[in-house]
């Protein structure tokens, strides 16, 4: 089935998509690259029509954070665009646009068909699309006004205006995302072992519809090759209230009577920090709700940001410092685009050389912890694990736009996490440092991609060129800690024990020619005392 609606949609012609959403006999809900308005049957209204309300917004990444092009690459989607502001337009055959249609189609047919017949209805998905478009925005949060307009202000409007999209077109629009990302995940629960019964119980046929999309040869739809972070860009989200809204239809409410939309979104920003080795807390227990969280962005940062307890059960001395991660004031635009002094904290190599060894712990970016070992020898810096892969820096860069513009997070957990990383590393030496440690949750870089360490290095001394950087000592809760290693980087006493200790351990027979001059020298003592001992004796 899903190889004849693919094929269907593609014979299309001319300029506009005239393939239906499921079938080749109407009109798609998607028109010239955007969604149809006819399609839009609902007037419902949200409360009072006063557009003074404030309602929160998906923002652009503004050029000051972009940087140049290399740099701005980074924010821009690759493949799959979602939301509004990467959609060129009217005039535009997307096949993306295609393939995400064919997806809802399946999801509406496994959802609204009666019983276990196998329908291919053009009315029974028609009627499906109509009830998800009446349904999405009924819970629009914070903002009392008419739905339509409701999610035109969601987007920063004049931005949206130069797409020539109306409010119906908007909403449409979404609507055919936040139904495709459902359908996504339904698929990827499925796929790697996660708990979707509930799902395909009640659509059997469901999964092998969308395996038939997922797993096609087109190279860059195949889910091996698919980029999660498409999901996960700034500029390509969506409310998500509206996914949520897609399982309070009544038909597909009625189907899952134990559904939990925040178990669904936890297991949806758990299973993309897996794939991405971004630094969480993994513990079962952990407690996140994500009610205040505007879209899944929002959503992975609020984990990656946890101030949960640390999970490190290397605890060889007395801890020093517990202390999350955050700012004592904000960051003045100005401070954009100036650097700060990195002799604030040293390298890991510098460290090293007084004894002070980096490792890794599974936690959030919001702990570090400075351990004394027993008799004040050594010490460790405890700093989040995490893994680098070929789009690391497209997750980070996109997390700490949305962090550095949302007005409401005051604490900047996860830029300072990345500007502490930056001043412990500069050389390949130092990546070769963070990664040393008997298993990958000792380290502090689990393990790399990159091909070489120096580009492990580049990439933390560029991830916040163009971001805000402050002083390390402005972060009252660190100030403790960073106190503590400044003291110890400072003493020479450290520099020659840590010295001396290295040569031990470099060199065993050095260990060993000690011991025996000691013996020898103990040897020499007791023969002199029995020597004296029997000249006073005879005396």
């Amino acid at each position: 089935m899903g190889r004849r609606v693919a094929s269907s949609s593609r014979r299309s012609s001319g300029v506009g998509t005239t393939a239906c959403l499921g079938t080749t006999a109407r009109k798609s809900p998607v028109e010239n690259g955007i969604v149809s308005s006819q399609h839009l049957t609902t007037t419902t209204t949200h409360g009072s029509d006063d557009h003074n309300v404030e309602c929160f917004t998906i923002r652009r990444v503004p050029a000051y954070l972009r940087g140049l092009e290399n740099d701005s690459k980074r924010y821009d989607c690759r493949i799959l665009p979602m939301g509004l502001y990467p959609r060129k337009g009217q005039g535009e055959d997307n096949e993306m646009e295609n393939l995400k249609m064919e997806v809802v189609s399946f999801f509406l047919q496994g959802f609204f068909r009666q019983g276990e017949k196998h329908l291919q209805d053009d009315s029974l998905v028609e009627r499906g699309w109509n009830d998800i478009c009446v349904k999405i925005g009924e819970s629009a949060p914070h903002c009392p006004l008419r739905p339509l307009e409701h999610f035109y202000h969601n987007y920063e409007s004049e931005m949206v205006a130069k797409g020539n999209m109306t409010s119906e077109d908007i909403r449409a629009a979404l609507t055919l995302d936040v139904v495709f990302i459902a359908a996504f995940y339904i698929f990827r629960y499925k796929e790697f072992g996660g708990d979707a019964n509930d799902f395909f119980s009640v659509c059997p046929v469901l999964i092998d519809q969308l395996n038939a999309v997922f797993r096609r040869d087109s190279w860059w739809f195949q889910l091996e090759n698919f980029h999660r972070d498409i999901f996960f860009l700034l500029e390509n989200q969506v409310p998500k209230f509206m996914i949520k809204d897609v399982f309070q239809v009544p038909v597909i409410s009625r189907r899952l009577p134990n559904f939990s939309f925040d178990r669904f979104v936890r297991d949806i920003v758990l299973d993309s920090l897996k794939s991405s080795g971004l630094p969480h807390v993994s513990s079962p227990g952990m407690e996140v709700t994500f009610e205040d969280c505007e879209h899944l962005l929002a959503c992975l940062h609020k984990v990656v940001c946890f101030d949960g307890p640390t999970t490190s059960t290397n605890n060889d001395g007395s801890v020093c410092a517990i202390a999350p991660l955050g700012t004592s004031r904000g960051l003045s635009r100005a401070a954009s685009l100036q650097r700060a002094d990195k002799t604030t904290i040293p390298t890991a190599s510098e460290l090293r050389r007084v004894g002070i060894r980096c490792r890794g712990q599974t936690t959030g970016v919001s702990g570090i912890r400075f351990v004394k070992g027993f008799f004040n020898l050594k010490a460790k810096l405890y700093l989040p694990t995490i893994a680098i892969q070929g789009d690391t820096d497209r997750w980070l860069v996109n997390m700490c736009a949305y962090e550095w513009m949302n007005q409401k997070i005051t604490r900047k957990k996860l830029i300072a996490y990345l500007q502490i990383m930056d001043s412990l590393i500069d050389t390949e030496q130092d990546v070769r440092l963070m990664m040393k440690g008997n298993r990958k949750h000792e380290r502090v870089i689990a393990v790399h991609h990159l091909g070489e360490d120096k580009l492990v290095a580049d990439l933390f001394n560029n991830l916040l060129k163009n971001f805000p950087h402050a002083d390390l000592g402005d972060f009252t809760e660190l100030k403790g800690t960073f106190d503590e290693i400044q003291a110890w980087y400072k003493s020479q006493r450290r520099r020659q024990i840590t010295s001396f200790l290295d040569r031990i351990g470099a060199e065993p027979w050095y260990v060993v020619t000690l011991l025996v001059a000691f013996v020898l020298l103990g040897v020499a003592i007791l023969q002199t005392i029995y020597t004296i001992w029997g000249f006073y004796k005879q005396s």
